[in-house]
C-alpha cells in the first residue's frame, strides 16, 4: 500500500464499523472519480482497474476505509513519463480542471491551475515539472473542503 498522507495519519483504516453511506460520502468528498478522470492518462491499466473495483465495492456497501485510502494514495502518486501525447492530453484537460477547481476550491485555486501553462511553456526541457504540477493541482484542489463524516481532515 502507498504512503498515507500526513492528513490521514492516526486514522484506523481497517475499521469496518463505518456505515456504507459514510464511505460513499467520503469517496465523493475526496473526489476519487473526478480526480481519476483528470489523472487517467497517468494511471496504469492495473491502477485504473483497482480504483474502479474500490469505488464499486464502496457503492455496494462492502468497501472499507483502507481501500478508500488506497485509491487516494494511487491518485496522489500518479505518474507517467512525459511524452508529447501525455502532455497534450493533460493540456486538453486544463480548462476543465480550472472550472472544476473554481467550483470546489475557489478562484484563488483556479488561478493556480491557470498558471500551469507557464510551467509547461517556460520549462520545455523539463516536462516532468509540468506533469508533477498537474498531479499536485488535481490532488490539492479537487478534494472538497466539506467536513468528513469519518474525521479525515479537510485539505
Amino acid at each position: 500500500m502507498g504512503e498515507v498522507p500526513h492528513r490521514l495519519a492516526g486514522l484506523d483504516p481497517g475499521h469496518r464499523g463505518y456505515p456504507p453511506g459514510e464511505l460513499v460520502y467520503e469517496e465523493k468528498r475526496l473526489g476519487i472519480g473526478l480526480r481519476e478522470s483528470f489523472l487517467w492518462p497517468l494511471l496504469t491499466e492495473e491502477e485504473r482497474e483497482e480504483i474502479g473495483d474500490i469505488r464499486w465495492a464502496i457503492r455496494e456497501g462492502r468497501g472499507t476505509l483502507e481501500e478508500l485510502l488506497r485509491a487516494d494514495a494511487i491518485l496522489r502518486g500518479a505518474w507517467a513519463e512525459p511524452t508529447e501525447e501525455l502532455l497534450s492530453s493533460l493540456s486538453i484537460r486544463t480548462a476543465s480542471l480550472r472550472d472544476w477547481v473554481r467550483a470546489i476550491s475557489g478562484p484563488k485555486a483556479s488561478a493556480k491551475v491557470s498558471a500551469l501553462w507557464l510551467i509547461r511553456n517556460a520549462e520545455p526541457d523539463h516536462p516532468e515539472r509540468y506533469v508533477q504540477a498537474f498531479v499536485e493541482a488535481v490532488n490539492a484542489f479537487l478534494v472538497s473542503p466539506a467536513p468528513s463524516p469519518l474525521g479525515i481532515p479537510t485539505p
